[in-house]
């Protein structure tokens, strides 16, 4: 898969300045987009923007960060990642 194919992941990406970002990709890209964040809830909202504003694919993980354990159990190669924003 080419790097302009490649998924955006944004951590942090539920609300806030994290959400502005995917919003961004949303609307001006056709990118996979990966919102991580620890609230399912507002993964969930996210995601549903997210599509609203153009985006195609979204996939949500909800984890926390600040655990290393819980990093080392997310798939990232199933993403087919190019672009990260570490917004958490």
């Amino acid at each position: 898969m080419e790097f302009e194919q490649s998924a955006v992941i944004i951590t942090g990406g539920s609300k806030g300045i994290g959400l502005s970002i995917a919003k961004v990709f949303s609307e001006l890209t056709n990118r996979p987009i990966v919102l991580i964040a620890r609230s399912k809830t507002d993964l969930e909202s996210a995601k549903s923007s997210c599509l609203e504003w153009g985006a195609k694919e979204v996939s949500t993980v909800s984890v926390d960060l600040t655990s290393e354990e819980e990093i080392q159990k997310i798939d990232f190669a199933k993403y087919n990642p190019g672009i990260l924003v570490n917004n958490a």
